[in-house]
C-alpha cells in the first residue's frame, strides 16, 4: 500500500478498512469516514475520502432486490457486506 499510495494514504486505507469491517451494516459507517454515493457511471458504488486525490470505491456485496426500498434506493440498514471496487482518484 506505501509504494502504490504513500504512507499517509495507507495508513488512511488500512483505519478505514479496519472501521469499515467493524460497522455491522453501511448505515453505521462512521460519519468521519464520508461515505458517499456516486453517480454516473459509478452509479451504485459508494466511496469514502483516503487522503487527496485518493478514494476507496466500493459497492453492497449483494445487489438483492432485498435491500432495495420501494424507491429502488438501496437500504443501507440491510446491508452487511461489502465489496471493495477499487482504490483511485475518479475526479
Amino acid at each position: 500500500m506505501v509504494l502504490a499510495f504513500g504512507s499517509i494514504c495507507a495508513k488512511k486505507l488500512q483505519h478505514s478498512l479496519f472501521e469499515l469491517d467493524a460497522a455491522p451494516t453501511m448505515d453505521q459507517i462512521p460519519q468521519r469516514l464520508r461515505c458517499h454515493p456516486l453517480t454516473g457511471n459509478l452509479k451504485g458504488v459508494y466511496a469514502i475520502d483516503l487522503a487527496h486525490p485518493f478514494r476507496l470505491l466500493f459497492k453492497p456485496y449483494s445487489d438483492d432486490e432485498l435491500l432495495r426500498r420501494e424507491d429502488g434506493s438501496v437500504d443501507l440498514s440491510k446491508v452487511s457486506a461489502i465489496e471493495i471496487v477499487d482504490i483511485r482518484d475518479y475526479h
